[in-house]
Formats: structure tokens, C-alpha cells, sequence
């Protein structure tokens, strides 16, 4: 029997889809229906939904969102959004959430039938294989497998409550004192999958061999790809073994084994009573995020405490402003660096709030780079992408480092626009002092201002759009044309007197550049 759950924030849509899919011939026992995500997630914590169809667009939270929550807790949950067609970019983001299939409104309920009927279909298949593989690994009593799936059900309340497990496999006992150890990995896109997966198992039987030595079991897996999890298993009388001096004797070769690998440990609440392992997991993930005001390689350890986050002051977006403005970098770039070393005393601060304020930060250096025509960020930077920069930092001092060298190279950047400018205007100057020579050159050029010839082509290229063979003869027609209104200055004397030696050539260069002969502009200057 199939539990579904729709959300939509229209109830005639709502309305529409129940009444349709219950005229479809599929085994859904029962259908929930939310108004927006954060009611469907409510939902959900007693429903367990098996399928969830929802809109993609919703007030106070969106199908997106709410998917890849609800997905923390029903990692099985078949997801099929309602969309838009303008909604199909968007939809892009959810990939990672491993979305069944999406079908655009207006519904075609044929459509809508097909994709249902996938679902229940790829859940029954899913629920086979569940069983086939808990008779499979309790005949061959593999125990990797059976410590692998326990290491993920204790993660979760609703599968303890829901599942049962025979937990002398593991030689455990459900009374036993626990604590949850999370490892995760940082840099693993740098090893190739072997050598990725190589360290983590070695860790986790490293790790499992020292616990068991000393009366202790390891409940590990990988998770997710990035995570080590391990589950400590004590019997009550060796309570004292799960003391923080303890634990940090069990992951003390985590530095060896993982010796090329940027990573963070942390270690989660007590707790007593198998039960009751998934708070020590929630503890270990809430641990975890304060690596990000710590360096990597550092093992962490769950405190309550009533910490308030930081409470950030517009008037820092604001004095960085001014100090941008009247260009003292350095006061600039000591500002973020205290702000930082602030930050770092409330590490209750979501990491996400910090790198929302930075790209504020980042942000007002873009819009003055494109004022001023600055090359502080590459051409296909957008706004997105720099978003997207930051959100790949797993520590505070990244964030800060990225920022302050932004402000940095934005100085940079207008010092040498600076200096670019200054050298053009010197080589103009020399244009404006020798047009009348006929052996003006690019190389006399260079030789005067002592920039080499690629330099300067480039520099005055940028700043200025022409060749400095354009502006040369650019600025002769220019002189050229003052002296042919002039009834006295015939054009053979005007084009020696700008610089060409072949008044043939000076002619239709002239026409080139003014539509007209020599001879027609100078009777045109003179009727």
C-alpha cells in the first residue's frame, strides 16, 4: 500500500489532482495533501510518504527546498515536481536530489498516470530488494554489510522505530551507551575514487580494530560520499571509555591514514539507550558546522551552550564603501581581517549568513570594477558565479582570505589602469610632437617611452579601442583638414606637412577617413 503526499498552494489544483488520481487503478492507501512546504514537511514527520508530488513555486517555502529536507529524513521518498515551463531551469538545482521526473502544468493526466505508475512500480522493487537483501546478508551473516546498513538506520528515528534489527549481529546490545563520530572529508575530488575510497576504508578499519581492542564497537560506514560515520558502542561498565581523552586516542591515526586529505571530526553527545543514537548523530552534524570557524584537521567536540549568533552591522558594508571609495586598501583589508577574528567568537553563526555578508562585500567591488572598467574579475563573472566561489569555502578564514585578496587585486587593478593611462597619454604626446614626421613609427614610439613594442600595442589598444597606427593617422587627417581651411596651403603641402610623403596616398587615405577628397572638403570649406 502507497502513502502520497501532494503539495500545491492552490486547492482547486489540489482538489483536481486527488480527484484524478483516485480514478487511476494504483494501490495508494492514503493521500495527504500541504498548502506549502513547510506544512508538507510537518506532514511528513508522521506520514512517511512513500511518493510526493508537489508544486515547484509555493509561498513561505518552495518544492525544492522542502524536497531536499524532506529528503534528510525519507532518503527513499519517490519526488515528482509540477512545473512550469519556465520553471524547467530552475528545476536544475534539484539534480542532486535524484527527482523521479517532473511533468509541466497544465497536468496531463495521462502523463501524470505513467510517472505514478514508475514509481510504485520502482517502489515495490525497491521493497523486494530491501528484503532480499536482509535474508541475503542474514544467511551469509555478512557482517560489513549488516554494520554498514545499522550505521544509517541509527542516523534516522523513524527507521528505528519502524525497523526491527537483530543487533547481537554486531555484537551490540540496545542498552548500551553510544556516541557518534562524524569525519568529513574535504578535498576528496583531488584522489582518484580507488584512492578516495582506499582512505576511507582504511580509516573505518583502523578505526574498528582500536574499538574492538579495547571492548568497544565501531557501527561505520561512508556516507553520502564525503562522510565517515561511526557509531561507538560501550557497554555500560566501560561508560569511561567514551570520554572526550578516550576518543581522542581512537582517531589519532585519522591524521595518518588520511595524511593528504583535508578533513574535520566531530564527535557527538552521549547518549544511553540504542534508541536514542540519532540525537547523538543530530549533535556530531550541529558540531561539524562549527569547523567552518576552525582550520581543517581539527577535531571537534559537542558542548551545549547558549551562544547567540553574530549580529551583523550594516555599517561595515558601509564603512568599506567609503574606504573603497577613498582607495585606502589597506585600512580595507584590516577591517574584513577584524571582522573575521569577530565572526570566530559566535560560531553559532550559520556559515551561510557569514558568506552572505562577504558577498555584500564582494559585490560593491564588482559593481565599482565595472564602472571603472577594471579587470578585477573575469569576463564570464557574474553574480552567480561569485556566489557560487564562496559557497565552496568550508571555513571562515577562506571566506576571508577570497575577500581580501578581492580588495587587493581591485587596487591593483586601478593602480595599473592608472599607469596604463599615463602611458598612453605619453604616447600621444610624442604622436601630437612628430605627426609631421614621415618616419613616425611604432618602434620610434617604444624606443621614446622605453615600453616594449607588444606592451605597448596592448595597453593602448585597451584603453583607447584603435591601434596606435590608427590614431597616428587619425590625428594627421585631423591636422590635415585645419590647414586645408586654409585657401593658401595647397594639398600637396598639406599632406608633407602631416607626415605623408605621397599626396596620392594622403588623398585616399583622406577620402577613406571623411567620405571626401582633399580637394572637395577644401572647396567645400570655402563656398
Amino acid at each position: 500500500m502507497v502513502k502520497l503526499l501532494v503539495v500545491d498552494d492552490e486547492i482547486t489544483s489540489r482538489d483536481s489532482l486527488i480527484r484524478n488520481i483516485m480514478k487511476m487503478d494504483f494501490d495508494i492507501s492514503f493521500i495527504e495533501q500541504a498548502d506549502d512546504g513547510i506544512r508538507a514537511l510537518e506532514i511528513a514527520a508522521w506520514y512517511c510518504p512513500d511518493i510526493v508530488l508537489t508544486d515547484v513555486r509555493m509561498p513561505r517555502m518552495d518544492g525544492i527546498e522542502m524536497s531536499f529536507k524532506l529528503k534528510e529524513s525519507f532518503p527513499g521518498t519517490k519526488i515528482i515536481f509540477m512545473s512550469g515551463y519556465s520553471d524547467k531551469e530552475y528545476l536544475k538545482s534539484a539534480i542532486q536530489l535524484r527527482a523521479l521526473s517532473y511533468i509541466e502544468k497544465p497536468i496531463d493526466y495521462n502523463e501524470l498516470k505513467d510517472i505514478l505508475g514508475e514509481a510504485i512500480n520502482l517502489l515495490i522493487l525497491e521493497h523486494k530488494n530491501r528484503e532480499n537483501a536482509v535474508i541475503s546478508e542474514r544467511l551469509s551473516k555478512n557482517f560489513p554489510l549488516l554494520r554498514n546498513e545499522l550505521a544509517i538506520k541509527l542516523t534516522n528515528p523513524y527507521k528505528l522505530l519502524n525497523e526491527q534489527f537483530d543487533y547481537t549481529l554486531l555484537g551490540i546490545q540496545p542498552q548500551w551507551d553510544f556516541v557518534t563520530t562524524l569525519i568529513q572529508i574535504i578535498n576528496k575530488n583531488s584522489l582518484t575514487p580507488f584512492g578516495f575510497y582506499s582512505a576511507m576504508e582504511n580509516t573505518i578499519n583502523n578505526i574498528d580494530n582500536i574499538l574492538k581492542s579495547k571492548g568497544l564497537v565501531g557501527i561505520s560506514t561512508i556516507k553520502d560520499n564525503e562522510y565517515i560515520l561511526i557509531h561507538i558502542a560501550c557497554p555500560p561498565d566501560k561508560k569511561h571509555l567514551l570520554e572526550s581523552g578516550c576518543i581522542k586516542e581512537y582517531l589519532k591515526d585519522v591524521e595518518n591514514i588520511l595524511m593528504n586529505i583535508d578533513f574535520f571530526i566531530a564527535v557527538g553527545k552521549q547518549v544511553s539507550g540504542i534508541r536514542n543514537v540519532p540525537q547523538s548523530y543530530n549533535s556530531a552534524v550541529l558540531t561539524l558546522k562549527k569547523g567552518f570557524f576552525n582550520d581543517y584537521r581539527t577535531t571537534l567536540f559537542y558542548s551545549e551552550n547558549s551562544e547567540i549568533p553574530y549580529t551583523f552591522n550594516e555599517d561595515i558594508i558601509k564603512d568599506i564603501n567609503e574606504m573603497i571609495l577613498a582607495e585606502e586598501a589597506g585600512q580595507a583589508v584590516s577591517l574584513i581581517r577584524a571582522l573575521a577574528l569577530d565572526l570566530k567568537q559566535y560560531s553559532n553563526t550559520l556559515p551561510n549568513n557569514i558568506k552572505e555578508f562577504f558577498y555584500r562585500i564582494i559585490l560593491l567591488l564588482y559593481d565599482l570594477s565595472s564602472e571603472l572598467g577594471l579587470e578585477t574579475f573575469s569576463g564570464n563573472s557574474d553574480r552567480s558565479r561569485l556566489w557560487q566561489d564562496l559557497s565552496y569555502f568550508y571555513t571562515l578564514n577562506e571566506v576571508e582570505e577570497y575577500c581580501c585578496r578581492k580588495i587587493e587585486f581591485f587596487f591593483q587593478c586601478r593602480r595599473e589602469k592608472r599607469d596604463n593611462k599615463s602611458k598612453i597619454l605619453q604616447i600621444k604626446r610624442f604622436i601630437e610632437n612628430n605627426y609631421m614626421n614621415s618616419d613616425l613609427s611604432i618602434k620610434m614610439i617604444s624606443e621614446h617611452t622605453y615600453l616594449s613594442l607588444a606592451y605597448m600595442c596592448s595597453i593602448f589598444k585597451l584603453e583607447t579601442g584603435d591601434t596606435i597606427n590608427q590614431h597616428i593617422t587619425d590625428y594627421r587627417i585631423e591636422k590635415a583638414k585645419e590647414m586645408l581651411k586654409n585657401r593658401n596651403h595647397n594639398i600637396s603641402h598639406v599632406a608633407e606637412s602631416v607626415g605623408f610623403n605621397d599626396s596620392q596616398y594622403f588623398a585616399k587615405i583622406f577620402k577613406k577617413k571623411t567620405g571626401l577628397t582633399p580637394t572637395e572638403f577644401k572647396e567645400m570649406c570655402h563656398k
